[in-house]
């Protein structure tokens, strides 16, 4: 049976007419209402609502009780009887819920039916076997799903209307019960059945009664605005009274919900309103916009225009703010009625920008979203569209809404009101379209903005979502990415707004699907704040100017112009206007800059600045730019010119374009000062390659008008294309012209004009422009382009044309149209750059330092200097922004042809740009740097003789190699050069090196002058050879160089060695090994990525480690500047720290200095304070190895390092010199250690090197002193070759010199066997109460002779035996750790060390240390009772001599030494009266050395007596106390006495069980047998005798000792013992069978830490037990033993004497004899 009934079993309770139960105050209300003008009864006109179809929800669960179920079917009785119910007008249903929902009435149109229905209306209830259930459930889903299929039936003898308006209005009490009801296990989820029928159009209006519901629930399900579609009312009593209200909520429409009506409007305009009954008079409008923006109210009303009972008209109050707006109609005073609907206004208000936009809306639709978050998301989007000027010639807007497929609500191009009207109506997105396809949305946008925007106007997308692209669904496959890179490349904008936090949105692919992060809004508060963000992301489609830099140009124009301000877009269509002028395109370089060029004027005077970024409206800021008049003719130096232009006759040109072309040519050429003795020029046309692409319009010429003629009737060229190599065609022409045709004395120019690129074939070289180029400025021609258009490949310009090219390039013309409209602009600009000609500095280079007393100027020449006001202004900002220098000081006239700049003081040094000034006009920029050499010293003053290695192959552009020459003599001035500091040389390296700077040059000033006039290689000589340099540049410094300075070669290069070519025979990596082995120290600049530079192959040229001497300019050769002090830097060697940081008055520590820049050569030194400089020992470029030197005077002394053996460095870092006579390191006492160290053949030079490193940081490692540790060492390999390196000798100096000095033996063999002799009779040489070890290392076998090699064993024993310790250290993978374990002192693992590689020697030498050097490490048991004697445990290491005494406290007690490791202690209370309290333990030696362990103390404690005894050792019971003891013990001997007889009794016999195995076995052992192995049991507890915590019996049965310890029977495994007492053997006998099982006390596995080993697992069932000898076997009830399964009876047990124990046995044994 099951409590879950059949849906056709639930039923209605009817209840008969309802009026037997209305109360007297609802018939007295219901009177009034029935009176009322709204609801007649009886003849008079219903509530008409015109054509609609509802459904009245009416929750019958269990929490309403019976008087508020009767005012529920009131108020539904009177909401029905207010609707006309009729054929046409209002269809009504009735639906009831609790746990399901039952239908009262389906649809119908006679009204008479429902309310019966109604009156009539019960609980609803199930039958199960024969008894009345009630359902008492509040599931408001089961309501409305049954509601929305009664409005939407379909099936036949329906009268649901699909063109009806739909309303649903459901009443309940309470809030949805998350409890599944037993009837109906899975009920409907109301947020779902809401959200489907508000998304079929259904308007829901939701009732709350009482103070149990949840609003924000009620808010979710209900339609929007909430404040329209829901009603709360405190009780059922008083919901009748509320049907007025309702209804005319209900019925009631606003025709017109959008508006545009501003405060200046001449009109007036109305909001129509549809309704029925409305009074004739007194009736007010009242607009409200409060409930939507608290903070900048409107509130105004208007007396309506009242048109009939069914319709009226609101005037609507003028607003120019815009947004929406609550409406209420009131008559007089009194409330009628709410309208639905949201009114808007239209902004009247100009927007910061009049934008011509055409903008798409997306919309989230996904099932993420809520039903309350989609209706706040319309009401933003609505808000947001009354925000904007919409129109034609304005903002044009489509919305789509997007899940899985999004879909169009309102076409691109729709009118305001069409566009919030589909708003306000859109719909939720069917089931299984509610994934969130951010990919397609934008597919799908980009597409409506293509197809549907008009020309010229600025597309933008705004994207809003409260998730992130859903990982799969059907349509997801359009990635995001991808879309939205498309679209951005389509010159869309895309804006986005995030609604939630960081962990809902991916706010970071949010600005990769944008134009920016400046383009995402965060609203990370909710849908509920969107609203209040509509200002900010309107605000932010506007761009504004806010200022201009700079503010004022000439006519001429070409003014680069920096526009700073707001909402400026990356588009292509963004463009600036200045004044009336023509608009020119910007170039975007942020959201708040945008640079122009100014375009040309015909007249001065100030204009505004404007900016459009969709290319058409531009703003209308008050920015201002001063246009004045400039002299527009080109100038020209002292002597004559020669220019030739080339024009572009290329297909690429219109012959509109070609004709403005010549046009501005001729106009161009007229501004040149033409003559004899001025200027000659000559035209060439180009278009492509070969004779027919090319054709001279005029030859140089000195005549005006035939330039003139000759420009304005050229044809244009033949050919219908541009070929490879026409650009390096005219180039090559022209160079011809003015070599062939020009003057010798002129200076020469080419103007080339162009809006094309070369078109090189696939054939052609790549670098044969580049080549043209080259070999004209080899001839020293200038070459200046004018560049029109946006086609044109201007980083191949700025190769071509002169440096910097910057000065050399006018990109202001768009169209060769509007080229001829700026010829002054041009002619400016390459005035400009003749001057760059004209004016030159004598010097370039000089030092200025801050505290100098004279004053250095240089001199300037060039062309009509003016005699006064002249301003010469010196600027770094082009070099360097972090470190800026701007100073000006007034010029020194001396002639028209010369000034003289005084030279301001700067002590950084690095270059500056020169220009002069005379007041706000610049007269002309300088084309040299200036170059300050620094004042500062530098790092380090480096004793140094350097090549500078420069790449000048064919893959370095002109561009590229101006800017390594910069560099070059930008680093130099860095440097602090002369005879005794750096001294430099620069070779410039293709095919073949070529000496640029002659070595040794030290003066910045001479190398720098001949960097920056350093001229390419010719064009034959630029492939690559890195080997050939490498050779040529260590020649230099072996020939050329000084004797006692450190040689470097810094090679600079951006590719990598090539495979052949005439100069390649010289292998890099050979002539960098061979250089590096004299000595030569390499750095490696590589220019470019590892697609381009072998950077591995550098850095095996350079020096080790050769990824420290290698620097990565990987952003190109624009970046070299900004490493300059990296390099420099790099150069110089610092000291950071050192260890350790205090050494000895003698001397002889190893001191490790870490810091940076050490090199790898043998004149690398160490200096500590004053003391005469060391040798260091290379370890890395981080890391030096030294050896403190001797001193007399204790204290501080700073450290420094020179890797030139010269000049030192001078970091803070110190060393502490100590008197060492009295203090202790390592081990105390007389000890002689000898080294026995691996010279031999297995070893390599580096693993040797290693071993002599270690040996020496051991040996410092102990206190050597004449009293203390002296230290010898022998080396060995074969038999014959065994050398004592060092006698045994106390003096630290010469022991580290002695092993840092040790020379390899170099040889095979191992032997040893001698070797341990040798070492043998050194140590019989030192004193004779000394300690003595041997040491030995090794990393292979020993290789004997037979015959002729002493046995290793055998002379091991030999030491062995002479008390010597033999530690040895076996390396390596391949040490014989077996051999070496046959060797040592036992135990063998304290004393064969194995370590993995020689590298781990030195980490591992306080291990060694504590191996040979005595410690304690704990005690156990950590307490013991008083009074009581106790042996304890003590551990620890280094425990070597025999005759050592344990101390606790100041008790010396009785002690046995086990092994290295471990020290037995006894504590006899008859010797010793230790009182209770806190003990250090420590271990004397027999030298009187005393060794203590760091918080090692064993407790002495009082031990109380069981059974009341004890109370702390009061003296007034110490009598009480002995009495007692001496009184049992009595009693005791009396019993022993009586029970005598009982225990002369022999055990019975118990049969053993057969052997386990077949197999001979010993005798038995008499009166034992062993049965056979018992299941575990658990433990048992003995109870403890008094005072007892040791063992006070042992028996060994069977392999196990048992002993009583803290009330526990414990198991110990033994090899010896007695049982009981001496002569008697062991019993067994088996249990009683009448002994109940409880009586056997099974064994326990002893506790761990107590001083004795791991124990097997003890016998699981009680066998048997042990009968005391002579006590019956009740009195001795704890002792119980269950022998292990055993193949033989147990072997007979024998006392073993403590001196009978060899040394070797195995520590469980020891301790167990113990």
């Amino acid at each position: 049976d099951t409590l879950l009934p059949p849906h056709s079993v639930v039923s209605r309770v009817h209840t008969g007419s309802m009026h037997t139960h209305v109360p007297v105050w609802f018939a007295l209300l219901s009177a009034v209402v029935i009176l009322s003008s709204w609801v007649s009864v009886t003849g008079k006109t219903s509530t008409d609502c015109d054509l609609l179809d509802v459904v009245l929800v009416l929750d019958g669960s269990g929490s309403i009780d019976a008087t508020e179920y009767e005012d529920l079917r009131a108020f539904a009785h009177n909401i029905a009887d207010s609707f006309d119910v009729a054929l046409g007008k209002v269809h009504m249903g009735v639906v009831e819920f609790t746990s399901y929902a039952v239908v009262v009435q389906g649809l119908t149109t006679n009204k008479t039916e429902v309310l019966e229905e109604i009156d009539t209306m019960g609980r609803i209830y199930y039958v199960y076997e024969g008894q009345i259930i009630y359902l008492v459930y509040t599931h408001i889903g089961e309501g409305i799903a049954e509601a929305q299929q009664m409005l939407f039936d379909t099936s036949e003898g329906s009268i649901a209307r699909p063109e009806a308006r739909k309303l649903m209005i459901l009443l309940t009490d309470g809030v949805e019960q998350d409890t599944d009801p037993p009837e109906n296990p899975n009920p409907r989820d109301p947020y779902t059945e809401a959200a489907n029928a508000k998304g079929a159009g259904t308007q829901l209006f939701v009732l709350g009664v009482g103070d149990e519901t949840d609003t924000t629930f009620m808010d979710t399900i209900s339609s929007q605005p909430p404040s329209f579609f829901r009603l709360d009312v405190d009780s059922f009593d008083v919901l009748p009274g509320r049907v007025e209200e309702l209804i005319r909520g209900l019925c009631t429409r606003s025709v017109t919900t959008v508006a545009q009506v501003c405060v200046d409007s001449p009109t007036t305009s109305y909001l129509d309103i549809a309704g029925t009954g409305f009074p004739a008079t007194n009736v007010l409008c009242k607009f409200n916009n409060t409930e939507f923006s608290p903070s900048e109210v409107f509130q105004a009303q208007s007396e309506a225009v009242v048109l009939s009972d069914t319709e009226m008209r609101c005037p609507i109050p003028p607003w120019n703010t815009g947004g929406p707006m609550r409406v209420t109609i009131w008559e007089g005073e009194n409330f009628l009625f709410e309208i639905g609907q949201t009114f808007r206004y239209l902004t009247c208000n100009e927007l910061a920008c009049k934008l011509k936009v055409n903008m798409v809306l997306l919309l989230d639709g996904s099932g993420s979203i809520n039903t309350l978050e989609f209706e706040q998301m319309r009401t933003f989007a609505a808000d947001m569209l009354t925000q904007l000027e919409l129109g034609e010639n304005a903002v044009e807007i489509g919305v789509l809404q997007y899940g899985t497929v999004p879909r169009v609500e309102a076409p691109l191009g729709s009118d305001a009101v069409t566009v919030v009207t589909n708003l306000e109506d859109m719909e939720r997105l069917p089931e299984g379209s509610l994934s969130t396809a951010i990919g397609y949305a934008l597919k799908e946008g980009q597409r409506h903005l293509t197809e549907f925007s008009r020309l010229n106007a600025m597309k933008i997308m705004i994207l809003l979502t409260d998730g992130r692209e859903s990982p799969a669904c059907p349509d997801c496959v359009y990635d995001p990415i991808v879309e939205s890179a498309a679209a951005k490349a389509a010159g869309t904008i895309i804006l986005g707004i995030g609604v939630g936090d960081s962990a809902d949105v991916d706010y970071t692919a949010l600005e990769s699907y944008c134009s920016g992060s400046e383009h995402v809004f965060r609203v990370e508060e909710g849908f509920e704040e969107l609203s209040e963000r509509v200002d900010d992301i309107v605000r932010s489609l506007c761009p504004e100017v806010i200022s201009i830099t700079p503010t004022s140009t000439c006519l001429g124009g070409g003014t680069l112009v920096v526009i700073t301000g707001k909402g400026f877009a990356d588009t292509s269509s963004i463009k600036c206007k200045f004044g009336d002028l023509t608009p020119v395109d910007a170039v975007f370089v942020s959201p708040t800059e945008v640079r122009c060029s100014a375009p040309a004027s015909i007249s001065a005077g100030d204009v505004t600045v404007e900016v459009a970024i969709d290319g058409e409206v531009f703003t209308e800021d008050s920015v201002t730019f001063t246009y004045e008049v400039c002299e527009p003719s080109i100038s020209r130096c002292a002597g004559a010119q020669d220019v030739v232009i080339l024009l572009d006759g290329s297909a690429s040109l219109s012959d509109d374009a070609f004709a403005a072309e010549l046009e501005f040519a001729s106009d161009f050429s007229n501004e040149f000062d033409i003559g004899a003795t001025g200027t000659n020029i000559g035209v060439i046309q180009f278009g492509a390659a070969g004779s027919q692409g090319l054709s001279t319009i005029i030859s140089l010429s000195d005549n005006p008008h035939s330039i003139t003629q000759a420009i304005e009737g050229a044809d244009r060229l033949s050919v219908s294309g541009q070929g490879g190599g026409a650009l390096a065609q005219a180039i090559h022409s022209a160079h011809d012209m003015l070599t062939t045709s020009g003057r010798s004395e002129s200076e020469k120019f080419i103007i080339l004009v162009t809006d094309g690129v070369e078109d090189a074939t696939p054939t052609d070289d790549p670098y044969y422009v580049q080549d043209e180029a080259d070999l004209v400025r080899e001839a020293g021609i200038i070459l200046y382009s004018v560049v029109v258009g946006n086609e044109v490949d201007v980083p191949l310009l700025l190769n071509l044309v002169a440096q910097p090219a910057s000065s050399h390039m006018y990109q202001s013309a768009a169209t060769f149209e509007e080229l001829a409209t700026q010829v002054d602009a041009v002619a400016a600009s390459v005035d400009r750059a003749v001057l760059l000609v004209c004016y030159r500095m004598e010097v370039s280079v000089a030092q200025v330092c801050e505290d100098s007393t004279t004053t250095v100027s240089v001199n300037i020449f060039g062309v009509n200097f003016p005699s006064t006001d002249l301003i010469c202004r010196f600027n770094n900002t082009d070099f360097v922004l972090e470190d800026p220098f701007l100073h000006d000081t007034p010029a020194v006239y001396v002639s028209d042809t010369e000034i003289q700049c005084p030279l301001p003081p700067w002590n950084k040094g690095g270059p500056v740009r020169i220009s002069l000034w005379r007041g706000t006009e610049l007269i002309a920029d300088l084309a040299q740097t200036f170059r300050y050499l620094t004042c500062e010293k530098t790092a380090c003053n480096i004793d140094v003789d350097i090549i500078l290695l420069l790449d000048g192959s064919g893959s370095i552009n002109t561009l590229e190699f101006e800017q390594m020459k910069i560099f070059a003599a930008d680093m130099l001035t860095q440097f602090e050069m002369g005879p005794d500091a750096i001294q430099i040389g620069v070779v410039q390296y293709g095919s073949m090196p070529r000496e640029e700077v002659a070595f040794p040059s030290d003066t910045a000033l001479e190398g720098i002058a001949e960097l920056v006039a350093m001229p390419r290689l010719s064009v034959i000589y630029r492939n690559t050879a890195i080997g050939h340099a490498l050779n040529f540049a260590q020649d230099i410094l072996e020939t050329r160089g000084r004797a006692d300075a450190m040689n470097m070669i810094m090679l600079l290069t951006d590719g990598r060695q090539w495979p052949a070519c005439p100069g390649c025979a010289y292998d890099p990596l050979t002539e960098s090994a061979a250089a590096k082995a004299a000595g030569t120290v390499i750095f490696g600049i590589g220019v470019g990525d590892s697609t381009d530079v072998d950077y591995t192959a550098l850095e095996s040229y350079c020096s080790l480690p050769g990824s420290e001497h290698v620097f990565r300019v990987e952003e190109g050769f624009e970046a070299l500047p900004g490493h300059i002090n990296e390099i420099i830097t790099a150069l110089c060697p610092s000291v950071f720290t050192v260890t350790p940081v205090t050494g000895c008055l003698e001397g002889g520590s190893i001191i490790t200095i870490r810091g940076k820049a050490f090199t790898d050569t043998s004149n690398a030194k160490c200096k500590f304070g004053d003391l005469l400089p060391i040798t260091a020992e290379f370890i890395s470029s981080e890391e030096l190895h030294c050896i403190a030197p001797v001193t007399t005077f204790v204290g501080p002394v700073s450290i420094e390092v020179a890797i030139n053996g010269v000049v030192f460095t001078e970091d803070d870092v110190t060393f502490n010199y100590e008197n060492c006579s009295d203090a202790v390191t390592g081990c105390p006492g007389p000890q002689d250690i000898v080294f026995l160290l691996d010279g031999s053949t297995n070893l390599d030079a580096t693993e040797f090197n290693i071993q002599r490193r270690f040996a020496s940081r051991l040996a410092n490692a102990f206190p050597l002193k004449e009293s203390e540790t002296h230290i010898g060492a022998v080396q060995f390999g074969d038999a014959s070759n065994i050398r004592t390196e060092l006698s045994l000798s106390s003096d630290r100096r010469a022991i580290t010199t002695g092993l840092e000095g040790m020379e390899w033996l170099n040889v095979p063999g191992t032997a040893i066997g001698d070797a341990i002799h040798m070492a043998h009779e050194v140590l019989m040489q030192g004193r004779q109460n000394s300690t003595k070890f041997i040491v030995l290392v090794t990393n292979g076998n020993e290789e004997v002779t037979p015959g002729t090699d002493l046995d290793p064993v055998t002379e091991a024993k030999k030491v062995k035996e002479d008390g010597v310790i033999l530690l040895g250290i076996g390396v390596g993978a391949d040490a014989n750790m077996t051999r070496l374990k046959e060797l040592v002192t036992q135990p063998v693992d304290g004393f064969a060390l194995p370590i993995q590689e020689f590298d781990q020697l030195i980490t591992n030498i306080d291990t060694i240390v504590s191996s040979l050097c005595p410690g304690i490490l704990s005690v156990s048991p950590a307490s013991v009772c008083e009074g009581e004697s106790a042996s304890i445990l003590v551990r620890g290491h280094g425990f070597h001599s025999g005759e050592l005494v344990c101390k606790i406290g100041e008790f010396e007690v009785a002690s046995t030494l086990v092994n290295s490791s471990v020290v037995y202690c006894y504590i006899n209370t008859s010797l010793h009266d230790i009182q209770r309290g806190e003990y250090p333990v420590s271990i004397l030696l027999a030298d009187g050395s005393v060794y203590e362990g760091e918080g090692v103390v064993l407790t002495v404690a009082f031990c109380p007596v069981p059974g009341g005894f004890g109370g702390g050792g009061s003296g007034d019971n110490t009598g009480i106390i002995a009495g007692a003891i001496i009184g049992a013990l009595l009693l005791l001997l009396l019993l022993l006495w009586l029970l005598w007889r009982y225990c002369k009794r022999k055990p019975k016999k118990v049969v053993a069980p057969a052997p386990l195995q077949e197999e001979a076995q010993p005798a038995p052992m008499p009166e034992v047998v062993t049965p056979a192995a018992p299941e575990p049991q658990p433990a048992a507890v003995v109870p403890p005798r008094k005072g007892s915590r040791f063992y006070r019996w042992r028996v060994r049965v069977g392999g196990y000792i048992w002993a009583r310890e803290g009330g526990v029977a414990n198991p110990l495994p033994v090899d010896w013992g007695n049982a009981g007492r001496p002569g008697d053997t062991p019993q067994l006998q088996p249990a009683p069978p009448s002994e109940p099982a409880s009586s056997m006390i099974p064994p326990v596995a002893a506790p761990r830490g107590r001083g004795y080993s791991n124990l097997d697992e003890p016998p699981a069932e009680p066998q048997g037990r042990v009968k005391c000898p002579w006590l019956p076997n009740w009195c001795c009830p704890g002792w119980r033993h269950v022998p292990r399964a055993m193949p033989a009876p147990a072997p007979v047990m024998e006392m073993k004497p403590m001196e009978s124990i060899s040394e070797g046995t195995s520590q469980d044994t020891m301790l167990t004899s113990v």
